[in-house]
């Protein structure tokens, strides 16, 4: 879900706050080939005496067969990176708020110009979530030639990484080493990597094997699905009424980026599918629990976002232990993607400026609570930045989540919300 826009109070700024950028091979369940069918190996060779005829080594002709390959970091001829949480901003970098992630296993593969592919090798993360593959001793083909890990002087190279899931319940596999997982690439259609073509070094640093964590995957982010808010229409589409209380944007199957494109996240581009009617589902705290958030925050000035996150649930869980399932959400509606891609969710929004602020048009009874349906309106700034006189609505967009429902079979990647907390859209992550 990509290039979505939340436009609520006075603000009018387009944000990019969720992107589910699933490949083509999505369709299914997803499965990394092994080996290119264009190019396989008929065999890897191992030495063998002038008078014997080389033998067949089937390792590395699959995942359960690859070839592990630790290597040093920094070493040449050799390929390294780091596995990471991706929890905040854009997935080309690790930032404060990402994890590392040890004891994940990564594959590589590599092809070179003459056509030759090297066996499947592997590796796995070590307690800072880096990674490095010792590709200096060149195996050989059928016919006992050496497959070099060579970038020098062979620009058709290519290479590819992907990585087992450690958990695919909990996790998506946002970007596999160089954006894409398991498609082999070369030196200009890389994104991440930074390949060293110097003689002697042959050298691929920088390489980023991105997890997230799978939206809402405890429940607590959304009311539960019978409480959800569809369109009252036949389409089940929202009519577009306006821009103010709404969130808007794209979700569409990946299949290619750009050569040349921003390496910080995925674009919808021409070669890209619409998600054409996959659920969008956005929902936001109630005022009460919003207030209970806000004075969390001032009681833990110094907080990080993990800490906060704990303290939501904490939160969630004892207002809905006294208050019932999904009571802290004030309310959680449902857009279908659209034929091109889009989706429009105007919420109905609460009664009162804000959720400290009530305002001379609102009752104590009625702030606080959802607007009626006979009020819902998305066209009328001034309702919703707390212009004088006016009859006032707001959503608690520091608490908000919005997310894809893909199933877990699919791997997306999220521009924002990629955690499980309740958050804003970036144009107001500086009040976080």
């Amino acid at each position: 879900m990509n290039v979505k826009k939340f436009n609520g109070s006075a603000r009018r700024r387009g944000t990019t706050i969720a992107a589910a950028a699933l490949s083509v091979a999505m369709v299914a369940p997803f499965v990394h080939p092994v080996v290119s069918p264009n190019a396989a190996p008929a065999a890897i060779a191992q030495d063998s005496t002038p008078d014997q005829k080389p033998s067949v080594d089937t390792r590395g002709t699959s995942e359960a067969t690859a070839i592990r390959a630790d290597g040093t970091w920094g070493q040449k001829q050799g390929y390294q990176g780091t596995v990471y949480l991706d929890r905040d901003s854009g997935p080309e970098a690790q930032n404060e708020a990402d994890e590392a992630m040890p004891g994940v296993k990564v594959f590589l593969q590599y092809v070179n110009g003459k056509g030759q592919v090297s066996p499947i090798y592997y590796t796995t993360s070590d307690s800072e979530g880096k990674f490095v593959f010792d590709l200096s001793k060149a195996p050989k083909d059928g016919l006992g030639n050496p497959i070099e890990f060579k970038l020098a002087g062979d620009d058709k190279f290519q290479v590819r990484t992907w990585a087992e899931n450690p958990d695919s319940a909990k996790y998506t596999l946002a970007g596999g080493g160089d954006m894409y997982s398991g498609r082999f690439h070369n030196r200009l259609t890389r994104k991440w990597e930074s390949w060293d073509f110097t003689a002697g070094i042959n050298r691929i640093v920088g390489a980023k094997v991105v997890f997230q964590e799978r939206p809402n995957v405890d429940g607590w982010l959304a009311k539960p699905e019978a409480e959800w808010t569809e369109a009252p229409t036949a389409d089940k589409k929202w009519p577009e009424g306006g821009l103010y209380g709404t969130a808007r944007g794209s979700v569409w199957w990946e299949n290619n980026e750009v050569m040349g494109s921003l390496p910080n996240q995925y674009f919808k581009g021409s070669t890209d599918r619409a998600a054409t009617n996959i659920k969008v589902v956005g929902s936001y705290v109630n005022d009460e629990v919003a207030r209970q958030f806000d004075a969390w925050k001032d009681a833990n000035e110094n907080h990080t976002r993990e800490q906060f996150r704990v303290a939501q649930k904490e939160i969630v869980d004892a207002y809905q232990a006294e208050h019932g399932e999904g009571s802290h959400i004030a309310e959680s509606r449902v857009a279908y993607v659209k034929d091109d891609g889009s989706f429009y969710l105007p919420f109905a929004g609460l009664y009162g400026v804000s959720h400290t602020k009530k305002g001379n048009k609102t009752t104590d009874e009625e702030w606080g609570k959802l607007v009626s349906a006979a009020e819902e309106e998305h066209g009328n700034l001034m309702q919703w930045n707390g212009t004088l006189g006016q009859r006032h609505r707001h959503i608690n967009t520091d608490y908000m989540y919005l997310y894809p429902v893909v199933g877990e079979n699919r791997d997306l990647w999220m521009g924002n919300y990629q955690d499980n907390m309740f958050q804003p859209p970036p144009w107001r992550k500086s009040r976080y």
